[in-house]
């Protein structure tokens, strides 16, 4: 359509308001009851008021930033880490292994028990 130089939008509130003015002129003003066709053809091509637009802007602009604050929190958690996570990656990752142990395997090992050395050690208090 627009190639042909029709605006689609324009086509629509064109059309909009001559069924409209029909259904006003030949059934609203004689105390008839519209048809249903032409009942739901002005439901559904009303062009949006000022306010659903402003609705509509607003929702669409809280689903990006949504969409933004999701994106950069699975980033900074895939990233980051949490210790429960990766702790189940590492049993994860020894689950089911056979053979022997790859750099990387002790890496990953050396990496945690450091991390297990660091901590403080509870099971050496005297609670007695």
């Amino acid at each position: 359509m627009r190639g042909c130089g029709i605006d689609p939008a324009e086509l629509r509130k064109v059309a909009y308001e001559k069924l409209r003015r029909v259904a006003n002129h030949n059934y609203a003003t004689l105390d008839k009851e519209t048809p249903p066709k032409l009942r739901d053809f002005l439901r559904q091509m009303r062009p949006p008021t000022l306010e659903d637009e402003q609705r509509q802007e607003q929702s669409k602009a809280a689903s990006k930033i949504n969409n933004l604050l999701s994106s950069i929190r699975s980033g900074v958690a895939s990233t980051l880490g949490t210790p429960g996570t990766r702790t189940e990656n590492l049993g994860y990752a020894f689950r089911n292994k056979k053979g022997e142990l790859t750099q990387q395997d002790l890496d990953l090992l050396n990496s945690h028990q450091s991390e297990i050395d660091a901590e403080p050690d509870d099971d050496n208090r005297d609670d007695r």
